[in-house]
């Protein structure tokens, strides 16, 4: 459904096409309750932000933010090292 801008708009299209919306409701919901389920679980008393998966490839991770997992730290790493040998300082 989130390539509608309206839960409405989705609907009209997917009856229009024949298909049944209350499969993609019950879907959807579960998804969202699932996510929800999720966000409760990480609540670490941080300060946190939902970022939509779309938008990841356009944020620019610096080793200040808080990374747990040693692994994501060393690419962070590698990346900014790879980063200042194609882009040397003038």
């Amino acid at each position: 459904m989130e390539r509608f801008n309206t839960r409405s708009q989705a609907k009209f299209y997917i009856e229009h096409a024949g298909g049944d919306f209350t499969d993609y409701e019950r879907e959807d919901d579960a998804y969202r309750s699932s996510l929800e389920v999720l966000r409760r679980s990480l609540d670490f008393e941080m300060p946190q932000q939902l970022v939509d998966r779309s938008l990841i490839p356009t944020f620019q991770f610096q080793k200040e933010d808080v990374v747990r997992h040693p692994l994501v730290g060393a690419i962070v790493h590698a990346y900014e090292s790879h980063e200042a040998k194609q882009n040397p300082p003038a």
